[in-house]
């Protein structure tokens, strides 16, 4: 039988891990981004509706207007005025944001992560091969995303300190 004191810590552990899920979501948005060129028209060519972003990377409308209002409830883009209608309101990468999603040599950059979790996630049936029958799971079956990102995660590091320390 669950306690009171089970109920609070059981309330506490799903509040960690639906916290965790919000975290996931986020990187999955931002993998979206990278790939489709949203945060780079955003900060090379400013702040945009929905429409103007759509047409900048010759993406469907629709869900780009999805996406921006992901991002910018979730605090990754700004919107200039959230009560103006849907076609009017405009989106923009702050600065500093754009230093970690778009900057590979960046100290700060993170854009990456996106690229291997999406990459990592396509394996797990792979891997719980692995667990069941032994063997693992080669390096060279990840793809190329999982490397790449690998190596853009690493090359803040390369570039910044490791010439230094």
């Amino acid at each position: 039988m669950v306690t009171a004191n089970d109920t609070q810590a059981t309330e506490a552990f799903v509040g960690r891990l639906f916290e965790a899920t919000l975290g996931t979501a986020d990187i999955l948005s931002i993998y979206v981004g990278d790939k489709l060129g949203f945060y780079h028209s955003l900060a090379q060519k400013g702040p945009a509706t929905t429409t103007e972003l759509a047409k900048r990377t010759k993406t469907y409308e629709r869900y780009v207007r999805e996406w921006l209002e992901q991002q910018a409830v979730t605090g990754i883009l700004t919107v200039d005025d959230p009560k103006l209608p849907e076609s009017q309101r405009r989106y923009t990468l702050p600065t500093a944001h754009a230093a970690a999603l778009i900057e590979p040599d960046n100290p700060f950059s993170f854009g990456p992560v996106g690229k291997f979790v999406v990459a990592a996630a396509t394996m797990l049936p792979d891997i719980l091969n692995a667990f069941r029958n032994g063997g693992g799971v080669p390096w060279s079956a990840y793809g190329r995303d999982v490397v790449e990102a690998q190596g853009d995660f690493n090359r803040p590091w390369l570039i910044h300190q490791l010439g230094n320390e």
